[in-house]
């Protein structure tokens, strides 16, 4: 099944991602994906033919 994102959740993680990597060695942003990744509330919504990311958040934004 193909996964897409909305152009706000795609903006949302590629910023970070690329953030990451500009004050790391070259990967570190995929690594810290692969860290991190359960760290993340994920709002999807389930289509016949794909998954669409809508949003993504990370739990250190989130109050209690």
């Amino acid at each position: 099944m193909q996964i897409k994102y909305t152009l706000d959740a795609f903006a949302s993680l590629t910023s970070l991602l690329n953030f990451i990597e500009s004050k790391n060695t070259q990967g570190a942003a995929l690594r810290w994906l692969e860290r991190y990744f359960h760290d993340w509330l994920i709002a999807v919504s389930v289509h016949v033919d794909f998954i669409l990311i809508e949003a993504l958040l990370h739990k250190s934004r989130i109050r209690n």
